[in-house]
């Protein structure tokens, strides 16, 4: 009795458990999809501020610190809103003043003797 009974909802069960497989799958597939474009998305924003502050170390060149920095926050803003990327004040602070430590630092080693020996 026990063996029909089965035998008779199996079809039912293994309908229910191709819907929830199915259900489990899309909504993985959903969030994995908002994963890749958000890493996507900052890696673009990341791509942005760092061309940006070469941009503004090469045309600045008069310019005084807090210039630049103005500068490249208001470049970098134009730039990302043209893309339809939202940055956050204190994410293009930090990612600029990264970049600009990470400029200098690549070129410029303030311990290294600049007059030969």
């Amino acid at each position: 009795m026990e063996q029909e009974l089965f035998n008779a909802l199996l079809p039912y069960i293994i309908s229910a458990l191709g819907t929830v497989i199915t259900a489990v799958a899309a909504w993985l597939g959903s969030k994995l999809g908002k994963y890749i474009d958000s890493q996507k998305e900052s890696k673009l924003i990341r791509e942005i501020i760092s061309k940006t502050v070469q941009y503004v170390e090469q045309v600045g060149k008069s310019l005084g610190s807090e210039e630049k920095f103005d500068l490249a926050k208001q470049k970098a803003i134009e730039w990302a809103n043209s893309k339809g990327l939202q940055v956050s004040e204190i994410e293009l602070e930090i990612l600029i003043e990264a970049f600009v430590n990470e400029f200098y630092g690549s070129y410029f080693d303030p311990n290294e003797s600049v007059v030969s020996e």
